[in-house]
């Protein structure tokens, strides 16, 4: 599995790995829906990288920083054929350490399904820990009543004698 950032050829693999039989979508993308996605994670303030297998893309991931930079969204999703083999996993230890290379003291939130127990096991065995969050506008897209705030802390800046 190769592990790389998102670039602007990959359009089309990514609209093969994002519809509803995979990411449990509700209606399939359209290929000017995938276009405006490609086009808004090319150009946000977010790192995204992708996991490829065999030339086809089967997860992706993205820290995207909130406007302070002190603080930042991690999310993922991986194919359905390729869950339970650490893609996920993978992907959202990559997309943290790019994050905490860009910015060291950078906290990463990340909201998930409480239906989702493999998602919250991936957060937890990266150190992430349950929290309750007084800004949900933070969060992209629409917040449920099922969804559970998880948080891995800023790692506190070395300090030189």
């Amino acid at each position: 599995m190769l592990i790389r950032d998102l670039v602007p050829e990959d359009t089309d693999l990514l609209f093969a790995l994002i519809g509803p039989d995979d990411l449990n979508m509700v209606s399939p993308p359209t290929r000017e829906t995938m276009a405006r996605f490609m086009e808004f994670f090319l150009r946000s303030t977010s790192l995204t990288s992708v996991a490829e297998v065999d030339g086809a893309l089967v997860g992706q991931a993205q820290v995207r920083f909130n406007a302070n930079g002190a603080t930042a969204e991690l999310s993922y999703a991986t194919s359905k054929r390729h869950r339970e083999r650490g893609v996920a996993t993978r992907l959202a230890q990559d997309a943290i350490r790019r994050a905490r290379l860009r910015t060291p003291a950078v906290e990463i939130w990340a909201k998930v399904a409480e239906r989702n127990p493999a998602s919250i096991r991936v957060l937890e065995k990266l150190g992430f820990e349950p929290a309750a969050t007084t800004d949900p506008a933070f969060f992209s897209g629409k917040l449920k009543d099922e969804d559970r705030f998880y948080r891995l802390p800023a790692r506190p800046r070395p300090t030189y004698l």
